[in-house]
């Protein structure tokens, strides 16, 4: 089981880093046909760029998604596994519900640290709130359920975790 202890661990290494220059900037945009918004950080594997970290608030506004795939690769094995219809799939059973839950309660304990690191405090009362502190990956309000598997993968390629296992076991050709 992928903990958050070592999730921060690795988080903290990813915000530790010098920013992205010039040319990292420009091979993502290549990667993504733009530049992404709120581009903090590139996490590379073995000098390749997988996925990159972005900030919680981008245009004055919460945004739920830290970690954004950007491998194309990697994007295009996920597609095709995704589109076999296998979420549904897993969504029904009831031991990757478990290790869903604690992937997006970690995912929102995560990006509360990040958000402190960059940002003052959200009041409980705000509307940005819940997105920020307490939904899961990719905003979600269900932490049993699986919103894609790109923005699991990404996750899981930048601190680990649990369905991103459990994913790379039943499918080889994730494993970087």
């Amino acid at each position: 089981m992928i903990t958050y202890n070592k999730q921060i661990t690795l988080l903290d290494k990813h915000i530790s880093q010098t920013p992205p220059n010039s040319d990292e900037i420009e091979e993502v945009k290549e990667l993504l046909g733009r530049t992404p918004d709120g581009l903090h950080r590139i996490i590379k594997k073995n000098d390749e760029i997988i996925t990159v970290l972005s900030d919680t608030f981008v245009r004055q506004r919460p945004f739920p998604t830290m970690f954004w795939l950007v491998n194309k690769d990697l994007i295009k094995k996920i597609s095709a596994i995704e589109s076999s219809g296998i979420i549904k799939e897993l969504e029904k059973d009831k031991d990757i519900q478990d290790l869903v839950e604690v992937d997006n309660k970690n995912y929102a304990k995560l990006r509360t640290y990040f958000h402190e690191t960059l940002h003052e405090k959200i009041d409980e009362s705000s509307s940005y709130y819940p997105t920020v502190y307490l939904s899961g990956a990719g905003g979600i309000q269900d932490h049993r359920r699986i919103r894609c598997f790109h923005l699991h993968m990404a996750y899981h390629y930048s601190v680990g975790s649990n369905l991103g296992n459990y994913l790379i076991k039943k499918y080889p050709e994730l494993k970087i």
